[in-house]
């Protein structure tokens, strides 16, 4: 089934009857012959595993074969068939019950039995999970370091008027004439960097869909640095924001923000552990090379031009 970030919910040993599962089946049946990206684990015990999971790393297999090896998922199972590692048992699969982008760093949550996986499910669906996101913005959300922030409403549903993956905000009455689903975020600056013209931003989600972070940022006109899906002028922007500094600080930004892609990092995650009914939250830092452009632009002077 969906699960409410737009992604599938996969138990990743389990063949399905549709050609879709067949193929994300299959694709884990190539589990050693590409090793499995390294594991930033968190927490772990008979029922879930969290894992920080770093920039560039693909949750799990797609359609047509795609990242047939070399994901998320693949890592979380070969842990669980390496003799010697935690909580080592041949018969359990990971069930991957909410995504990050390719693009996106930070917390995620798997279960490892049917019962967790359904428990988990259900969370997300209830929006009983606490979710919060920071991202580094073109403009800032605020006149200034908001404390309490805003919050937004709007339907998200597929871009019409793009051919992509491309999602749009949409009236809260598409939801009864379209695909769409509800979204809701509460967002807040949390400093402003380059004078203004660009900020780091905290997103906490009360839905979680598809880029749902990067389409609220577009709409309230601060779309995420880099983001050349939802900001046509993407590629101009980091010149614009660091012109009034020094040539090698232009250089190691641009450099910087290729290597990292999307500042975006889903910092804090927070749930109800789905067989003891505890509350726990996870967090970690953003990457170093997100901290690194953070830092740069902080020390940074106002571009001359307008923010938009």
């Amino acid at each position: 089934s969906d699960t409410e970030d737009g992604s599938r919910a996969h138990n990743v040993g389990t063949q399905s009857s549709s050609h879709r599962g067949a193929d994300y089946a299959a694709a884990m049946g190539y589990l050693f012959l590409e090793e499995p990206p390294p594991l930033d684990v968190q927490f772990e015990d008979a029922d879930i595993i969290v894992v920080n999971k770093p920039v560039g790393c693909v949750v799990q297999p797609g359609r047509a074969w795609k990242y047939w090896s070399g994901t998320l998922a693949h890592a979380v199972l070969a842990r669980c068939c390496r003799p010697g590692e935690p909580h080592q048992n041949p018969d359990w699969r990971p069930t991957v019950v909410h995504r990050l982008d390719k693009g996106t760093s930070g917390i995620m949550v798997l279960a490892k039995t049917h019962d967790a996986a359904c428990a988990l499910r259900q969370a997300f669906a209830e929006r009983s999970v606490d979710r919060v996101y920071h991202a580094l913005l073109y403009g800032c959300l605020s006149d200034s370091e908001d404390a309490t922030g805003g919050r937004l409403e709007t339907c998200i549903g597929p871009d019409l008027s793009a051919n992509s993956r491309r999602m749009a905000a949409l009236p809260l009455a598409a939801a009864a004439t379209t695909t769409a689903k509800f979204a809701a975020s509460h967002y807040r600056c949390l400093e402003r960097l380059a004078g203004g013209y660009l900020s780091l931003a905290e997103f906490k989600l009360e839905t979680g869909r598809t880029h749902q972070v990067r389409v609220h940022a577009a709409h309230l006109g601060c779309p995420l640095a880099g983001d050349d899906t939802y900001d046509p002028m993407a590629e101009d922007r980091v010149m614009q924001a660091v012109e009034a500094g020094a040539t090698a600080i232009v250089i190691e930004v641009a450099a910087l923000m290729e290597q990292q892609g999307l500042l975006l990092h889903a910092g804090q995650l927070g749930f109800a552990h789905p067989r003891s009914g505890e509350w726990m939250r996870f967090a970690a830092p953003r990457p170093a090379a997100f901290e690194r452009v953070v830092g740069l632009l902080a020390a940074t002077c106002a571009p001359p031009v307008q923010a938009p």
